[in-house]
Formats: structure tokens, C-alpha cells, sequence
């Protein structure tokens, strides 16, 4: 008769109770960290997104020689850019990406310099052009929305389409803007008209 010895014994349901017990006080403490931490990057990524998005606006008009608007949605919340003015003749928004790569630049006469890689002769008429503008798209997170949205052309919304617009010299109409995050909190920003950066409001 083979005697057991403390080595071979198992858990007692006591043991694995009071495991499961401190498991679960564990989880709900972690639970609320991490919710408070999602919204957080969740809001922070949205406006992230939107200055990145303000900064390519500004860029597309200074290479373009167009004007570009940035419509702002605050209904069904998000944003767009669009080309205010007619695109050159035969020319076509780029389907890939960003077309970071397809930005053909023009220049004066209805000629543009083809950036390096993408085949072709220097100088080429505009119809023969890659594509010149990405019209982007963005629909914020939910429930991150525009709480309030003030333009030059709209002054201050909370409600509807608020537009803003990037000129060739590099400059835009003055505009700031509140985003929120019901459960964390809002980022209140502002942008120069001038750089197009972002300031804290």
C-alpha cells in the first residue's frame, strides 16, 4: 500500500476560490484603467489625424496652385477634402493611398515636373499627368464628434457642415475647433492661418 505525501495532493476548492476571488478583484480594477486609456487615445488619435490631415490640405493647395476645402461635418461626424476649383482637363483623383506619390507639381503655362520614378519626360502637358489630388475622407470614431466648429465663412456651428479653405500662397481661412470625447474629455485647438499649424485653444 503506497502512502500519499504533501507534493501529490491537489487544490482544495477553498484554494481556488480565493484565487478566483483576487482574479476578479484584479480585473475590476484594471477594467476602468484601461477604458479611461482607450478614450484617451482614441480622442488624442482624432486629432492627430485631423492636423495631419489640415497640414496635407495646405501642402495640396501650395502644389496644386488650387484652391482646397476642408469640410467638416459635425452632424455625422468627420471630415473631407475636396478641390474648390475645376481640375485640370484629363485629369483624375488618385486611387491609392494618399497619392503622395502621384503629386504631379504645376507650373506655369499647363506643364508639370513628374517627381522622379513615375516614367515619363519632364515637362509633359498636364492631360498626360498622373493624377494630381487625393480627395480624403475621415469619419471619427465613435462617440468622438466635433462639439463646436468656428470658420470665417460660417462663424461658430454646432450643428452642420463648417468649411474651410486652403489657398495657393500656403494660407487658409482662420478656424478652431472643439472635439469631444463624452466618457474622457475634449482637445480645443486652433490654427494659425498663416502655417496652418495647430495651436491649444
Amino acid at each position: 500500500m503506497t502512502s500519499t505525501t504533501g507534493t501529490d495532493r491537489g487544490f482544495t476548492l477553498i484554494e481556488v476560490s480565493l484565487v478566483i476571488v483576487i482574479l476578479a478583484l484584479v480585473l475590476a480594477l484594471a477594467v476602468p484603467r484601461f477604458t479611461g486609456t482607450f478614450n484617451r487615445l482614441s480622442l488624442d488619435e482624432s486629432a492627430r489625424r485631423l492636423i495631419t490631415t489640415v497640414q496635407y490640405a495646405r501642402a495640396q493647395a501650395v502644389v496644386l496652385q488650387s484652391e482646397v476645402d476642408l469640410v467638416l461635418n459635425l452632424d455625422e461626424p468627420g471630415y473631407q477634402l475636396e478641390l474648390a476649383g475645376q481640375m485640370p482637363e484629363g485629369a483624375t483623383p488618385a486611387e491609392d493611398g494618399l497619392g503622395l506619390d502621384s503629386i504631379a507639381y504645376a507650373r506655369e503655362g499647363g506643364y508639370v515636373d513628374r517627381p522622379p520614378g513615375l516614367g515619363g519626360t519632364f515637362g509633359a502637358p498636364i492631360e498626360e499627368a498622373p493624377p494630381l489630388f487625393e480627395p480624403v475622407a475621415h469619419v471619427l470614431p465613435n462617440p468622438v464628434h466635433f462639439a463646436e466648429i468656428e470658420t470665417l465663412r460660417d462663424g461658430l456651428l454646432v450643428a452642420g457642415l463648417a468649411t474651410v479653405r486652403f489657398y495657393p500662397n500656403g494660407t487658409c481661412d482662420p478656424f478652431s475647433l472643439l472635439i469631444l470625447h463624452p466618457d474622457w474629455g475634449e482637445i480645443a485647438l486652433e490654427f494659425d492661418p498663416m502655417t496652418g499649424r495647430a495651436l491649444p485653444r
